[in-house]
C-alpha cells in the first residue's frame, strides 16, 4: 500500500463522507455525500438524490424533478462527470 501524497487513496481521502455531484450518462445528476470508490471505480454515496431534467410539453425551459434514493451505486461506465463543491 502507497502512504505517498501522490497515492490514489491519499487523493481521494480528503473527499470521503463531503458532498459529490456525479453526472451520468443518460443525463441524470446524483448528489450525495462520498462513502468509497471500489477497485472497479464504481463510485458509493450515502444519503443521496437524483435531480433529472425533462422537456416541457409547451416548449418552455426544461422542468426540473428531484428525489431522495438513499444509497446508490455509480457505476463507472455510466459516469460522465464527478464535481466536488468548496474542492478546486
Amino acid at each position: 500500500m502507497e502512504t505517498g501524497s501522490s497515492s490514489p487513496v491519499a487523493q481521494v481521502r480528503p473527499l470521503l463522507d463531503g458532498l459529490l455531484r456525479v453526472g451520468l450518462s443518460d443525463g441524470r445528476v446524483v448528489i450525495g455525500r462520498f462513502a468509497c470508490l471500489d477497485k472497479q471505480c464504481n463510485i458509493l454515496l450515502t444519503d443521496s438524490r437524483e435531480v433529472r431534467w425533462s422537456p416541457r410539453a409547451t416548449g418552455g425551459p426544461p422542468e426540473q424533478t428531484e428525489r431522495h434514493i438513499g444509497l446508490v451505486l455509480a457505476p463507472r461506465k455510466h459516469v460522465v462527470s464527478c464535481h466536488a463543491p468548496g474542492i478546486a
